[in-house]
């Protein structure tokens, strides 16, 4: 099983975690890789039971952090290595687990306890009253992805847009390929890899060769600062994000028939003030997310098109637009 680190050897992966109850791993298998099973959202995990196969030698970094509604877990003998926080975050519904003999190596952090309710940091990890509603519904559309179940009133990173934009795009045309079908059939063919965003290049930035944001590069959804530069670590701002989700509504709407698209050519409300702030390059864009009801005003008057966003308002954006897209 390969590791689903965030980093440059980050892969998604092939499973959705959101969709599981119980898990069994065949024999055979002798690696559970890094977060493959890591969870964050604020409504906990799903997960409640895994069977372990016997062959098993290793669980990676984090696989299982934040299963909070993990109660059954039986480690196999001949298990040698558990790694960094497998087990941390908030697996509280664990109560023992009885390491093997065979374990030679276990990480720092396996068993790091949930922070108190009360602490800052959940707080700030925890969606804001007015956003909790649209994330819950955006959990339930598999809209969130690894990078934004947590922190969701932290500001959003370029490369965590890019992975939102790409994952909601492979997930509209899913639910548009599936609509068009007719009642009764039968889908014969995996619906996930069909949607899927194809990899162009793997060398496109020099400073990021993360698995979706060349999804997105390779889509046109996103672009680098410059032809080698990405910059995944900096923060997007609100015309960014409009123009990337544009972009995104674009490719959905040349690879999906019924799909009209967003209004491109719609104008700017004139009850927003500070529409001389908008860049040149992302005006359409502002106006056309606007015009659909998907961006609003952070006031009655202002749009702050130079304003970074927050994790939350990037999920309930793309929410919206997943929903315009899919009726």
């Amino acid at each position: 099983m390969y590791d689903c680190k965030e980093d440059s050897s980050y892969r998604k992966p092939s499973w959705d975690p959101f969709l599981f109850t119980q898990i069994v791993i065949e024999s055979g298998v002798t690696s559970i890789g890094d977060y493959a099973y890591a969870f964050g959202h604020a409504n906990g995990c799903p997960l409640t039971s895994v069977q372990l196969p016997d062959t098993l030698k290793r669980i990676g970094e984090s696989a299982f952090s934040g299963c909070n509604q993990l109660t059954e877990l039986v480690l196999p003998e001949g298990l040698t290595t558990i790694g960094d926080g497998a087990f941390s975050g908030d697996c509280s519904a664990i109560r023992e687990l009885d390491i093997p003999r065979s374990v030679t190596s276990i990480g720092r952090g396996v068993w790091d306890p949930a922070v108190r309710e009360d602490d800052p940091r959940r707080l700030a990890d925890a969606p804001s009253a007015w956003a909790k509603a649209e994330i819950d519904e955006a959990f339930c559309y598999s809209l969130m992805t690894q990078r934004t179940c947590i922190g969701y009133q932290q500001k959003i990173t370029r490369i965590q847009i890019a992975e939102l934009a790409a994952n909601m795009v492979e997930k509209a045309l899913d639910e548009r390929m599936l609509a068009a079908l007719p009642e009764g059939s039968i889908v014969d063919w995996d619906l996930s890899c069909a949607s899927e965003i194809p990899i162009s290049a793997t060398n496109i930035f020099q400073d990021t060769n993360d698995y979706m944001v060349l999804k997105a590069a390779s889509a046109g959804i996103a672009t680098g600062r410059s032809n080698e530069v990405f910059a995944p670590d900096e923060y997007a701002t609100r015309e960014e994000i409009a123009v990337i989700l544009c972009r995104a509504a674009a490719y959905v709407k040349g690879r999906s028939e019924g799909y009209a698209g967003l209004n491109m050519e719609a104008d700017l409300p004139a009850q927003y003030a500070d529409a001389a702030q908008i860049s040149a390059w992302a005006g359409l864009s502002v106006a056309a997310l606007t015009d659909a009801g998907i961006l609003t005003g952070t006031s009655d008057t202002t749009l702050s098109p130079q304003n970074h966003t927050s994790v939350q308002e990037a999920i309930v954006l793309t929410l919206r637009l997943y929903k315009h897209i899919t009726g």
